[in-house]
């Protein structure tokens, strides 16, 4: 019995150990949002989360927008409501073009790229100086 007990307490602590493997590796949300100033609607969430050390900014499953000739993303130092085709591209710093108009999506966000002044999040047509549209952080 004694001996049983033992080999069960060895189980749980590795099913404890794998638990525990498991959770460091889940993401940690750093930021979330919608999409508050639109130019063209945008549908879907955002957020940014981290992942072993890594951030990356993700678009959600449901995300969908008008597609565009050369939509990027930027991450702006000006409130979503301050944000214009005409003042992002100089108030922000781009992230990635955007590989798709729908559908889920991740980006890495280099690990230099601070965020502390970072107030929103803007997908703007680059070409025609254009704002999709912006969501705050």
């Amino acid at each position: 019995m004694t001996r049983l007990l033992s080999i069960f307490r060895i189980m749980l602590v590795s099913i404890g150990l794998g638990l525990a493997a498991t959770a460091s590796v889940k993401a940690e949300g750093v930021a979330a949002g919608g999409w508050d100033n639109q130019e063209y609607k945008i549908s879907g969430d955002w957020k940014i989360v981290e992942e072993d050390g890594k951030r990356f900014f993700v678009l959600s499953d449901d995300f969908r927008t008008r597609n565009g000739p050369d939509l990027k993303i930027f991450f702006s130092t000006l409130p979503a409501d301050e944000v214009r085709g005409n003042n992002v591209v100089s108030t922000s710093t781009r992230l990635a073009v955007l590989d798709k108009n729908k559908g889920g999506q991740r980006y890495e966000i280099p690990a230099e790229l601070s965020l502390e002044d970072v107030k929103s999040v803007a997908i703007h047509c680059e070409q025609f100086s254009k704002l999709w549209g912006a969501g705050n952080l």
